[in-house]
């Protein structure tokens, strides 16, 4: 039987869409999230006017790799790379925080030593 159009157009755009880099969002603030080690990743927030904000990382391999404003959509973007297994914090402002879990590209989870 084949699979209507419509049917196989929506997943391959479904699966084309874990294609790309992973954005986390206000709405990602007090949250754990993973990112597989070797993975760009960045942070995306409602832009602060005359603001220098700098990112914090403390604790798992995580280097802070620039920001950029987009500014027609009024947000900040601040990207970064997981190079090490472990969990860290980012902090980017009084407000938000994320801790990040860098996995094994593999999936699976850190060993414990």
């Amino acid at each position: 039987m084949k699979a209507p159009r419509p049917a196989l157009a929506a997943l391959c755009l479904s699966l084309l869409g874990g294609c790309g880099s992973m954005v986390f969002t206000e709405s990602d603030s007090g949250q754990t999230r993973d990112v597989a080690r070797g993975t760009e990743f960045s942070v995306s927030l409602p832009a602060v006017p005359n603001s220098q904000r700098e990112p914090k990382n403390q604790g798992a391999f995580i280097r802070f790799l620039g920001r950029r404003a987009e500014e027609s959509s009024g947000r900040e973007v601040f990207e970064f790379r997981a190079e090490g297994l472990g969990e860290g914090d980012i902090r980017i402002g009084p407000d938000y925080v994320v801790r990040v879990r860098v996995i094994s590209p593999e999936g699976g989870r850190m060993r414990a030593n």
